[in-house]
């Protein structure tokens, strides 16, 4: 194919941007340096026989994968099980949850060359990627070595579309090559439909985020950072980015002048920028601890998450959550993890990454969208500090409503493993 043809030939012209890129990567974040052999299709754990793969991307996608995952391992326990990301956080979160029971390795990159030697190695019966992972060369591949592959979980933004339109022919044909595709929602479905998915090879399955695991050791480590905290109102920003944190700071110092005792978790999108939001912290003469360096009392009025896999913990902590990428226009993140902890949601106007469940949450009356930093300090205040049961109610309500999606993806997959 003519597409897929051109798709290698800049592949091959782009491997010295992509190492360069992974030596940068790993100079700011040190962890991208694990397992570089991985990524070009080099394994140093043993060969399996056969297995089924997950992939999953990155935090977000392993996370609504782990109820999926582990109710395949219930039906399937003799299977070897192989879990992928391309993200060190995501690593991190497979390891943690699947440590005895599942293989990470970090998926190739999809050179046909590193994914012949994946498929080689690994022997996979089954792929299920998460959300919307088309790569030509992985999907012509299993097509050719007669490997069911099923998009779990499958969202397409329409920023997302847009850019599979600029390749309408490679578009269709991956997902020709797809078994079968398990869509979030109607609109969604839409949108693959406008990309040529086969309608018979699909099925609206819900959004698996909403049956998300939640840690086993959430409510000790929640009642420890709750006294951490001094048992003050507090609230987080979670998944900042830059641009956004400024406008953060400049609400909490609103904030504590009716609050004073107020405290902001603040959780940059990547813990490897909290130097830079340091330096914020100290223009607006705020005090911060680093999460890292926790002592007995936060007596500073910010908490700074400077790792990684601890949003939930803060969640839990918290009267409130403001969820970042949002007040610039990078489409947001993740609203659903908050709902778990019955917490009021407050986001910026850009969610278009997540357009389908911001509806939801709005209309539900569970989630209030802030332009700038009085908005934002006026909607905190609202919240900060009161324990109102019926709201934690109704939160808990709308996600048992929405909590069908693992049943329908497992009535799917299960019969392709059987």
């Amino acid at each position: 194919m003519i597409a897929r043809k051109t798709y290698n030939l800049l592949l091959l012209f782009a491997f010295p941007i992509i190492v360069l890129r992974l030596i940068w990567r790993g100079l700011k974040n040190p962890t991208y340096r694990d397992k570089w052999s991985e990524r070009f299709g080099f394994f140093h754990t043993p060969p399996m026989p056969s297995c089924i793969w997950i992939h999953t991307v990155s935090l977000g996608e392993a996370i609504a994968a782990t109820p999926l995952i582990t109710r395949i391992h219930q039906h399937y326990p003799n299977r070897l099980l192989l879990i992928s990301t391309t993200t060190p956080t995501g690593a991190a979160w497979v390891n943690k949850q699947f440590k005895t029971t599942a293989t990470h390795v970090y998926l190739p990159y999809d050179y046909p060359w590193a994914i012949r030697r994946f498929f080689k190695h690994f022997n996979p019966r089954i792929g299920i990627i998460m959300e919307t992972e088309l790569w030509p060369n992985i999907l012509n591949l299993a097509q050719s070595q007669r490997i069911p592959m099923v998009l779990a979980n499958a969202r397409l933004s329409p920023k997302s579309l847009a850019r599979y339109q600029c390749i309408p022919k490679l578009a269709k044909t991956m997902l020709s090559q797809v078994q079968h595709t398990l869509i979030q929602s109607d609109p969604i479905a839409e949108r693959f439909f406008l990309l040529g998915l086969n309608k018979e090879k699909s099925s609206i399955s819900g959004n698996l985020k909403f049956n998300a695991h939640i840690p086993d050791d959430i409510s000790q480590n929640h009642n420890t950072l709750k006294t951490f905290l001094n048992s003050s109102p507090s609230w987080v920003a979670a998944s900042t980015h830059p641009g956004e944190e400024n406008t953060v700071l400049a609400a909490h110092q609103a904030i504590k002048q009716q609050q004073p005792k107020a405290k902001l978790i603040l959780a940059p999108r990547h813990p490897e920028r909290c130097v830079e939001v340091e330096q914020l912290l100290r223009k607006r003469g705020l005090s911060w601890q680093r999460y890292t360096q926790k002592k007995k009392l936060l007596n500073e009025d910010v908490l700074l998450v400077d790792t990684v896999g601890e949003l939930m913990h803060c969640f839990a902590a918290s009267d409130l959550a403001f969820v970042g990428g949002s007040l610039i226009p990078r489409g947001g993140h993740n609203l659903i993890e908050p709902l778990f902890f019955s917490l009021p949601i407050l986001t910026g106007p850009h969610t278009f990454n997540f357009t389908d469940i911001h509806t939801l949450l709005d209309q539900e009356g569970l989630c209030k969208v802030v332009h700038n930093q009085q908005e934002l300090a006026i909607a905190v205040l609202e919240h900060l500090g009161k324990n109102n049961d019926g709201f934690k109610e109704h939160c808990q309500e709308v996600l048992h409503r929405q909590q069908f999606a693992l049943e329908h993806h497992l009535k799917i997959i299960l019969p392709l493993l059987a």
